[in-house]
C-alpha cells in the first residue's frame, strides 16, 4: 500500500508540488522505520535513508536536507541505542541490529553517502537554475532587441517614405515648372502640391517688392490663403 500510494503522489497532477514532494519524502521516512522494524537490517533502512534525504534535498532547499540527515541519523542511533540496551526490544527484528554490522559504522556511511550524493544533487540543480536564469534572460535580451530592431526598421520605413515623398514633390514641381509659363498659376500649383503631398495645414509663398524691402504674399493654399490674397 506504502509504493501504491508513493507511486499514485509522484504521478499525481492534481496536488501541489510543494504537497506531493512532502508526502513522497515523508513516504521514503515510514518505508525505512517500516524495514527497520520488520527486519532490523541496516543495509536497507540506509538505502531508504539515503534515498530520502537525496530526494529532499532535489525537491526542496538544501536546508531541509540537512534537517533529513539529522533526522535519519537520528533514526539509526535511537534504533542502535534501543537495540543494544534492551534486552527483549518490543519489536524482535530490531535485535538483528545487534547481531549485524556495527551501527555506528552504518551511520558514518549513511552521512557520507548521504552528504556526498545530496550535495552532488543540489550542485547539479543549482547548475541547471543557474543556466535556465541565464536562459531567461537571454530569451529577454533578444525580445527587446527584436522589439528595438522592429522600431528602428519602422522609423527607417517612415524616414524613407517622407524621403520618397519629397523626391516626388520635387519632381512634380520640376514638370509644373516646365510646363507653365505664368508665374501666378505655377505658384499656387506649387503651393497647393506642398501643401497636399506634406499633409500641412496652410503653405504660402512671400516674394520681395520691387524694392527689395518687404515680403509679399503671392500664393497661399486652401480658403485662408485665398482670403489673405484678397
Amino acid at each position: 500500500a506504502v509504493y501504491l500510494t508513493l507511486l499514485f503522489t509522484t504521478l499525481s497532477r492534481n496536488w501541489a508540488f510543494g504537497l506531493r514532494g512532502f508526502i513522497a519524502s515523508g513516504l521514503l521516512y515510514l518505508l525505512a522505520v517500516s524495514e527497520l522494524i520488520e527486519s532490523g537490517s541496516l543495509g536497507d533502512v540506509r538505502m531508504f535513508l539515503i534515498a530520502y534525504t537525496s530526494l529532499v534535498a532535489i525537491l526542496f532547499h538544501s536546508r531541509y536536507m540537512v534537517y533529513a540527515l539529522l533526522l535519519s541519523s537520528l533514526t539509526i542511533i535511537a534504533a542502535g541505542v534501543y537495540a543494544n540496551s534492551v534486552e527483549n526490544p518490543i519489536f524482535p527484528a530490531m535485535a538483528n541490529i545487534r547481531e549485524g554490522s556495527d551501527w555506528i559504522t552504518s551511520i558514518v556511511m549513511f552521512i557520507i553517502l548521504s552528504v556526498t550524493l545530496g550535495g552532488s544533487a543540489v550542485a547539479l540543480i543549482s547548475g541547471l537554475q543557474a543556466n535556465l536564469l541565464k536562459q531567461a534572460e537571454l530569451a529577454q535580451s533578444l525580445e527587446y532587441e527584436r522589439d528595438t530592431l522592429e522600431d528602428r526598421i519602422q522609423e527607417r520605413t517612415r524616414s524613407m517614405s517622407r524621403r520618397l515623398v519629397q523626391l516626388r514633390t520635387a519632381a512634380e514641381v520640376s514638370r509644373s515648372i516646365s510646363a507653365l509659363t505664368e508665374p501666378e498659376t505655377l505658384i499656387q500649383q506649387v503651393v497647393d502640391l506642398i501643401r497636399e503631398r506634406f499633409d500641412l495645414y496652410y503653405v504660402g509663398v512671400f516674394l520681395l517688392d520691387a524694392h527689395g524691402q518687404n515680403a509679399v504674399l503671392q500664393a497661399g493654399s486652401g480658403e485662408a490663403g485665398r482670403r489673405m490674397l484678397a
